[in-house]
């Protein structure tokens, strides 16, 4: 990168201060500090690497209630970013042994996110049979971090047809 400082162009200034940004991952902000027309020291103000950190809540695993064989729940989930510079959730999805029990609802991914804000989220949970089912919801980010979740619910029977196990 050339930064090119052409005061034959510019009206007398006491002071004036120049900014060179790159955006990205990595964030390089320069400044100088030009005094009077036609001089200029170049200092380098800050160099380093944004902080596109973000976390995910609810906290350790997440148990969803005991369901009826075919009958769904779902449980809300919030990716929050908490850094410095905006981060992009790239996808999110459920790993999981049995395709379809655990699923992350439609979203439009992949998904901006400005420091402070947040996207909400479903996850549905629906058991094809009976026992106990275990998976992992992951959500990556375009810097490469990928936040986890462990999920789990289990399947039961509804002996009178209720929607109610038992």
């Amino acid at each position: 990168m050339a930064v090119v400082y052409d005061t034959s162009r510019m009206k007398p200034l006491r002071s004036s201060l120049l900014h060179v940004a790159a955006t990205g991952a990595w964030l390089a902000a320069l400044s100088g500090l030009a005094a009077g027309c036609g001089s200029m020291g170049l200092e380098q103000n800050a160099l380093y690497e944004g902080n596109g950190r973000a976390e995910v809540a609810p906290d350790g695993m997440v148990e969803f209630p005991d369901r009826p064989v075919g009958r769904g729940s779902s449980e809300e989930f919030v990716v929050e970013s908490i850094g410095d510079i905006p981060i992009t959730v790239e996808d999110a999805w459920v790993d999981v042994e049995d395709p379809g029990v655990f699923f992350v609802g439609d979203l439009p991914f992949p998904m901006r996110l400005s420091p402070g804000d947040s996207v909400t989220f479903q996850v549905n949970f629906e058991p094809p049979s009976t026992g106990v089912f275990h998976g992992t919801l992951v959500i990556t980010m375009d810097d490469g971090t990928t936040l986890e979740r462990n999920v789990v619910g289990s399947g039961c029977g509804d002996n009178d047809g209720d929607g109610v196990c038992g």
